[in-house]
């Protein structure tokens, strides 16, 4: 059989039952229909599995692998290593994709001969519908264009669904297991590997936004993986292209905020917390330049302002921060 055209749309399953149909049938109704569908139940316990089964009994594009619960990197492995297409894409089960996304990216990864082809999305809740990003771009990005934009955040991030990938870039590479941020240990090293990358701004991709998510749960502590990915990152990012070391610096100090706002007054006295605060300030005493003239117009306003009093007083600013989340009512 010839694979040289297969896309393999891998899909972790976990205690989705409410999400996971509508996430099959936008897959199996896709425009472009040479796929190879990999669900992975990673160990669901809610009847998720069984809506697994029942859709491989209706399509045979539809593989599915049962394991005991390993978390998401452990399930998009599993897929990786048993998928047969040339390329791979990757869809979050409570997620969804627009009708002609493996389309489009196929044919831009094909016609622009890129490596990874990459489109925007949408935040999606039951209330609303927004776009994530605000400009309008079809390009080829270098190897440090690409670490550029995706750096910055504003118009793509370095999450793992949303893209075609070329599978060999995945060659000796695997999420890595017991992390949160998964994608974040992976993504920088994929860019490195990339000849080039086309990016497409237009939103085919429909990110589900839950409050009981794996990461809108998850305390301070549990979130300190962002902070390693993010120093891993910095090293990476420096050693290949200097010039962007305001790209580097921004991403970690966008992690120590991302973990430092999820820290209750209580946690000021907690050792790994204090840790934490002390190496984030070291790291912002060494990299002020970067941040407070911040010449490539990285950072917003509040992030300069959460910066200084972290600097100023780690301890006053938690409690300020959480007086603030109070009175919103956060």
């Amino acid at each position: 059989m010839d694979n040289s055209k297969l896309i393999s749309v891998i899909i972790p399953v976990y205690n989705i039952k409410g999400f996971l149909r509508r996430c099959i049938h936008s897959v199996i109704n896709q425009s472009y229909t040479n796929l190879e569908i990999i669900l992975v139940d990673d160990g669901s316990t809610d009847g998720s599995e069984k809506i697994c089964d029942s859709f491989s009994r209706k399509d045979l594009r539809i593989r599915v692998i049962h394991k005991k619960n390993g978390g998401l990197s452990s399930a998009r492995n599993a897929a990786i290593n048993v998928s047969n297409g040339a390329y791979l894409f990757f869809l979050d089960g409570d997620d969804f994709i627009d009708r002609n996304c493996l389309q489009n990216l196929y044919e831009n990864l094909l016609f622009f001969n890129t490596d990874m082809s990459v489109c925007s999305y949408y935040y999606y809740t039951k209330q609303k519908v927004k776009k994530f990003g605000t400009q309008s771009i079809k390009t080829i990005l270098t190897q440090e264009e690409a670490i550029n934009i995706i750096g910055r955040g504003r118009e793509f991030t370095a999450s793992a669904w949303g893209k075609l990938y070329k599978k060999e870039l995945f060659y000796n590479l695997r999420y890595p297991n017991n992390k949160l941020c998964e994608d974040q240990f992976v993504m920088y090293d994929i860019l490195l590997r990339c000849h080039s990358v086309y990016f497409n701004s237009d939103p085919l991709y429909f990110y589900t936004i839950r409050e009981n998510s794996i990461m809108n749960s998850k305390s301070a502590i549990q979130m300190s993986d962002v902070i390693d990915a993010a120093r891993r990152n910095y090293n990476l990012i420096n050693d290949s292209f200097p010039n962007l070391k305001y790209i580097s610096v921004y991403r970690v100090v966008e992690a120590y905020l991302e973990v430092i706002n999820r820290m209750n007054n209580s946690d000021m006295y907690n050792f790994h917390n204090n840790k934490i605060m002390k190496q984030c300030q070291k790291f912002l005493f060494l990299n002020r330049n970067y941040i407070f003239m911040d010449r490539e117009n990285m950072y917003f306003f509040i992030q300069k302002i959460y910066c200084f009093f972290i600097l100023l007083n780690p301890k006053m600013f938690i409690r300020i921060h959480n007086l603030y989340k109070k009175i919103r009512g956060g």
